[in-house]
């Protein structure tokens, strides 16, 4: 039996414990739709369920222990590093990070653009300085994720091929730069609602026209999947 079916298999248990709605339960603790976590449980075409990738399995494993504490997502090194502090190289998360150095999951890229589908998966790991995340970005590091920009629609804020640290959640707290989706698409945007028309207003920084949102379709087409604490730039000169 591989991972894959391990989570699955942890998934129905935890489903089944938790009674009628489980899965309505499940996917509000883990920030996630009521159909995701359903095609996790049960096969909607030839290919059968969708697998529990290592984002999802690290939701889980933070927000129901007795059931995944065990379950250690593997992650998948890249063959090239980034260059310079804070960020470490990719690794894998088998071993221990040097001395000083935090581990952070490393997501698929998130587009700062006009958007695309969204594929929000562990891709691999990075050691990053655990004082960079404690002083600069005032986080806990275990409350961390780290993203790659596409894109220039946020450019003098947060440009193409920025590292941003996220930090995941799936409320609007506060004015800020957010991981959203909207429509379907992957955003990196700046939310902040007007007191003039007590609308949401997502904006970028390149000077294109902001969109507003009444709060009542908010629910159905803005999805918040983290908030953008800080973002780290290696710019080169010739």
């Amino acid at each position: 039996m591989d991972k894959f079916e391990q989570r699955r298999l942890a998934l129905r248990a935890l489903v089944d414990s938790l009674g009628r709605g489980g899965i309505n339960m499940v996917a509000q603790k883990i920030c996630k739709e009521a159909s995701y976590v359903s095609r996790m449980l049960y096969p909607s075409n030839k290919n059968g369920a969708k697998r529990i990738g290592e984002e999802t399995a690290e939701l889980l494993a933070s927000a129901y222990p007795e059931f995944f504490g065990a379950d250690a997502p593997a992650a998948q090194p890249a063959p090239e590093p980034p260059s310079n502090p804070p960020v470490g190289s990719p690794t894998s998360s088998g071993e221990a990070p040097p001395s000083g150095y935090t581990r952070l999951p490393v997501m698929a890229e998130a587009s700062a653009g006009h958007g695309r589908i969204p594929e929000m998966e562990v891709v691999q790991h990075i050691d990053v300085l655990e004082s960079y995340v404690r002083q600069r970005l005032g986080a806990n590091p275990k409350n961390l994720r780290v993203l790659t920009a596409r894109g220039n629609s946020m450019t003098g804020v947060i440009e193409d091929g920025d590292v941003m640290f996220v930090q995941p959640t799936c409320e609007f707290t506060d004015d800020g730069i957010y991981i959203l989706t909207l429509d379907d698409l992957i955003r990196v945007k700046r939310l902040s609602v007007s007191m003039t028309t007590g609308r949401v207003v997502i904006e970028s920084n390149d000077g294109r026209a902001a969109e507003e949102l009444p709060l009542k379709e908010v629910p159905h087409r803005l999805h918040i999947q983290g908030r953008v604490l800080g973002s780290w730039s290696l710019r080169r000169f010739a």
